[in-house]
């Protein structure tokens, strides 16, 4: 009996092995995965982040763009309101394009 355990000293020498090999296989995937998923994190607070600097510049464009902000600043400039109807002259009753001697 005492021959078969020296036998089976290399079997658990193996195993041993093994189970050292597999813990530190085991610890550096966890260690890889948890920088990934901080990496994910920060990544989604950035996206966050983006999202609204994207739906203020929205909001401040729908602003700028709407017909009262555009009135308002025309005003600021010096233009005035008309009030009457406005001819359009095409250009060409403006000049005479033919070459006529």
């Amino acid at each position: 009996m005492f021959l078969k355990r020296e036998k089976n000293k290399p079997f658990y020498k193996i195993l041993i092995a093994t189970y050292v090999v597999y813990f530190i296989l085991n610890m550096y995937s966890l260690n890889t995965l948890s920088v990934k998923s901080a990496e994910f994190k920060k990544l989604e607070n950035e996206i966050s982040t983006l999202k609204d600097s994207v739906s203020s510049l929205n909001f401040k464009l729908s602003k700028a763009s709407s017909l009262m902000e555009v009135e308002q600043k025309a005003k600021k400039l010096g233009f005035v309101k008309i009030n009457q109807d406005i001819k359009v002259v095409s250009a060409s009753f403006a000049y005479n394009t033919t070459n006529e001697n």
